[in-house]
């Protein structure tokens, strides 16, 4: 069963982005309990997008829910 099914049965609401771009844009318009990151995207790997989270928004530097 996809990771995404599993969420969605235990009620949980998601959103996916295709890309780390994506992903900032969709993070600094809303705010998310926790961050599920691949870490080896194309583009940039899911530490750098967790750097670049950290530094524009610095609530996600008070969460430890960054995965």
């Amino acid at each position: 069963m996809p990771a995404k099914e599993v969420f969605e049965i235990r009620g949980y609401e998601l959103r996916l982005c295709q890309t780390p771009a994506e992903a900032l844009r969709v993070a600094a318009s809303m705010w998310f309990d926790i961050i599920i990151s691949d870490s080896g995207m194309p583009e940039t790997d899911g530490y750098e997008l967790l750097a670049r989270l950290l530094a524009q928004d610095s609530r996600f530097a008070a969460s430890r829910k960054l995965v």
